[in-house]
This record gives structure tokens, C-alpha cells and sequence, in this order.
């Protein structure tokens, strides 16, 4: 299950000691960082936002911590798209 890479962190390897600069704001990139609120991922969050709102029409009136388990419980094709566009997203930011 997608959870699972979130639990583990074998396939993203965050910290929750570590700050990247790939949004200017300072904040500890953790798993709920990088999906729900990151700047840099904008973009790619509304496309996930707006598939989600698909699957329940009172998606957009969730609370964020909501939103955050919704999606990892039951978007889990749409948020592994997201992972991967964001990751490599960011990946080119940090090392080119």
C-alpha cells in the first residue's frame, strides 16, 4: 500500500531534522509537507485536489489532516502519480 512508503521512508528519504530550499519557506519537509502544503508542488497538488474531488464532493471542505488521510487511503493511483512528478520535480531542483 501506498501508506507504506510514507511509514518506512525506503522509497523518499525524508528527514524530519532536514530543511530543503525548494519552497522558501523554512519548514521541515516531512510527508505532510511535501503533499499537502509545499509550494514548489503547487501545480501538481491541484491536479490531485481536483481528481480527488471526483471521488467525494466535500473534498475541498475537509480539514488539511482529512484531506492528508483521504488521499493516502483512497487516492492511492492519483497520489502515486503526484509522488512521482513531485519527486522528480524535485529531485532536478536539489541536483542540477
Amino acid at each position: 500500500p501506498l501508506w507504506q512508503c510514507f511509514n518506512c521512508r525506503v522509497y523518499f528519504s525524508f528527514s524530519h531534522q532536514l530543511v530543503y530550499d525548494v519552497c522558501d519557506t523554512n519548514k521541515i519537509e516531512d510527508e505532510f509537507h511535501f503533499l499537502m502544503e509545499c509550494e514548489f508542488y503547487r501545480d501538481f497538488r491541484k491536479s490531485l485536489f481536483d481528481k480527488a474531488k471526483t471521488k467525494i464532493q466535500l473534498f475541498n471542505e475537509l480539514a488539511d489532516n482529512d484531506k492528508f488521510k483521504y488521499l493516502l487511503r483512497d487516492c492511492n493511483f492519483y497520489v502515486s502519480k503526484y509522488l512521482k512528478d513531485a519527486w522528480n520535480k524535485r529531485k532536478n531542483k536539489l541536483y542540477n
